[in-house]
């Protein structure tokens, strides 16, 4: 589900974008950044759901001649925490961008594809506003939802479909299928004979990482025997 090939390329286009932050998304952050609780993670990832973050690109000198710059690249910044974790950096505004460096020139990007771009280069975490105002990072499974954001709902019907598969393989199962609303998923199941272990051995199949990754709302099971 990490295979991002290219996630870098076509560039987003944000010709009238000014650089000014998203002041519902700095709200979330702030949220986020004091409670870090599943609800505030939620709604930072609907924001950042076809949100525009800023890039910083900063120059690379290849060669000196005579101690002036010859020869030089752009490149994008990764940030290295102490214990050896890479992070790519983020911005959601240019005054945020400023504040950790003026000269480091802002490139937009969709988020779910910076997101895409810090699995693909096998990164840790997005790091968003550094030094502020609300510094948010992103990683493990929220940073795989974000990057999935654009085509979630494929990726849960997959994995839904794959899930029902499973479990109407499990003894005494006739059918497994499921509905959603916006409040929650429903995984239906008729049941000839529950055996003992049922519940364990549908638990056992939600947790899969693939499920559990692109759950945004609760799960629930009802049985129906017949």
């Amino acid at each position: 589900m990490s295979d991002f090939t290219g996630a870098e390329v076509p560039d987003t286009d944000f010709a009238d974008d000014d650089g000014s932050a998203n002041a519902e998304l700095r709200s979330a952050l702030e949220g986020f950044e004091s409670s870090a609780s599943a609800a505030d993670a939620q709604l930072v990832l609907n924001l950042l759901k076809g949100e525009r973050l800023l890039v910083p690109v900063v120059a690379n000198v290849d060669s000196m001649q005579d101690g002036v710059d010859k020869d030089s690249h752009m490149t994008s910044v990764e940030y290295v925490n102490q214990d050896g974790r890479r992070a790519l950096l983020a911005f959601t505004g240019v005054d945020s961008l400023n504040d950790w460096d003026p000269e480091a020139r802002p490139i937009p990007r969709a988020a779910h594809v910076v997101a895409q771009s810090v699995l693909e280069q096998d990164l840790d975490a997005l790091i968003l506003d550094l030094h502020g105002p609300h510094t948010c990072v992103i990683e493990g499974p929220m940073l795989v939802r974000l990057a999935i954001s654009a085509n979630h709902r494929e990726y849960l019907d997959a994995a839904l479909e794959s899930a029902c598969d499973a479990i109407e393989e499990l003894e005494g199962v006739l059918a497994a299928d499921w509905e959603t609303s916006a409040e929650e998923i429903v995984i239906l199941l008729e049941v000839e004979t529950a055996s003992p272990t049922l519940g364990h051995d549908i638990a056992h199949i939600l947790q899969d990482p693939n499920v559990a990754v692109v759950l945004d709302r609760p799960l629930q099971v009802e049985i129906k025997q017949v």
